[in-house]
């Protein structure tokens, strides 16, 4: 099979200037491919779609926690921020914060989040309580 390269570049309407996939997020990227192979004249019959591996090891995550003490003391300097060790930690040097983060976030759970992270908890019930209203 010959490998074929695809070349994204696009006017919003109302607009002159071309964009180019840099100019996009990684998942605006992802859903315009998955888009594109969805909505082709004639789709092939099965499309597989490989989710990325974080490449990250858990215990490097639980050593960092345990040495910082909690999730929330983890952001202590801009140079050790969680961003910048995901970043250093995953396998392309780059963390995919608006794809993975979510699937992560979703897979701890809300409740074990906010067990963990008593800040960020008093920060959703003043949240919850604002939806309720209340002030």
């Amino acid at each position: 099979m010959a490998l074929e390269k695809v070349r994204l570049s696009w006017n919003q309407k109302g607009s002159n200037f071309p964009m180019q996939p840099y100019h996009l997020s990684d998942g605006s990227i992802r859903f315009i491919c998955l888009a594109t192979a969805l909505l082709q004249p004639n789709p092939p019959s099965t499309i597989i779609i490989d989710e990325p591996e974080l490449g990250i090891d858990e215990s490097t995550v639980a050593t960092v926690i345990s040495e910082c003490g909690s999730p929330e003391a983890i952001n202590n300097n801009p140079q050790t921020a969680p961003s910048k060790r995901l970043d250093a930690w995953s396998v392309n040097g780059k963390f995919l914060k608006t794809t993975m983060g979510v699937t992560i976030a979703k897979e701890i759970g809300i409740e074990k989040i906010r067990n963990e992270c008593p800040l960020f908890n008093e920060w959703l019930k003043t949240i919850e309580e604002i939806q309720r209203g209340g002030q």
